[in-house]
């Protein structure tokens, strides 16, 4: 009866931690479909941070004298996973996201 009881009670616990996991919306597996990167030009360090987490490197790149002296930075994110077939958020090779002050000017995927 013990075992049954705290079969029980371990189950519960396990499910009640799925109910926080929601499967993305059609709308949003339309505009960001497996394999796209949601990355993009413009966007700001903490959306950046928001979506990829703390970058791998952080290398000074000087200041852009183009963007009124706004200090240049570039992130690299090194892959976690290089070996699946497909890239979706960290699972390229090594990203490269540009800053020019606190905006992405420019980024790749190595």
């Amino acid at each position: 009866m013990k075992r049954v009881s705290l079969l029980i009670v371990v189950m519960c616990v396990l499910l009640a931690g799925c109910a926080g996991i929601e499967p993305p919306t059609p709308g949003k597996l339309l505009t960001h479909p497996l394999g796209t990167s949601p990355l993009h030009r413009g966007m700001s360090k903490d959306e950046v941070r928001g979506i990829w987490g703390e970058p791998d490197l952080v290398q000074e790149k000087g200041i852009a004298k183009s963007a009124g002296a706004t200090p240049r930075q570039e992130w690299v994110y090194y892959s976690h996973a290089s070996n699946l077939p497909i890239n979706y958020a960290n699972l390229s090779k090594a990203m490269r996201i540009y800053f020019d002050g606190n905006s992405v000017t420019d980024f790749k995927e190595e």
